[in-house]
């Protein structure tokens, strides 16, 4: 293999892969709290948040709003209810 096609391999992997790792991160961030409102913005696997109001303008700790649900259908299918 030459450098050539080896860079553009790299290239590759890195552009359809990183955002993959970068979502799965997100994930593993929001989702890493024993139950809901032990963070702001952050709940255990399969429980929605509601958030009411888009952040404020001086909000710059990330580049992005992630979304604070995910979903694991791999034990069971999720099942959603309304409470309240």
């Amino acid at each position: 293999m030459d450098e050539q096609t080896a860079f553009e391999i790299g290239v590759e992997g890195y552009v359809y892969l990183n955002p993959l790792v970068l979502m799965d991160v997100t994930r593993r961030q929001m989702t890493n709290v024993e139950r809901l409102g032990d963070a702001p913005l952050h709940a255990p696997m399969d429980t929605f948040v509601h958030v009411p109001a888009f952040s404020p303008a001086d909000f710059r700790d990330r580049l992005y709003w992630p979304k604070p649900k995910a979903l694991d259908g791999t034990r069971t299918p999720p099942a959603l209810a309304r409470v309240g």
